[in-house]
């Protein structure tokens, strides 16, 4: 589990959680759209569940968030034996 900044709430409610393997990307000139879905091998198409938009700015430090939890989990992931995890991304 990711530790969280003491400066973020959560709510009294367990927030919700959905698995995702398919994602695609959007932008125009003042948000970034970010779609999360799943797909199973025996299925034609992905059933996109979550949509994200954010503004450009706020896009970059998620990116910089995954990016910095990644190089954190990266002796973990390639000493564990799993294969490396497989990303799609439609544009």
């Amino acid at each position: 589990m990711v530790d969280m900044d003491e400066s973020v709430r959560v709510p009294p409610s367990p927030v919700v959680g959905r698995y995702a393997n398919v994602f695609r990307v959007g932008f125009n000139a003042f948000e970034m759209v970010v779609e999360f879905g799943e797909q199973f091998s025996d299925a034609d198409q992905a059933l996109m569940h979550t949509r994200v938009i954010t503004n450009p700015v706020f896009a970059r430090g998620l990116v910089d968030a995954l990016n910095a939890a990644l190089e954190d989990q990266a002796g973990a992931i390639r000493n564990s034996g799993e294969p490396a995890a497989s990303v799609r991304t439609n544009r």
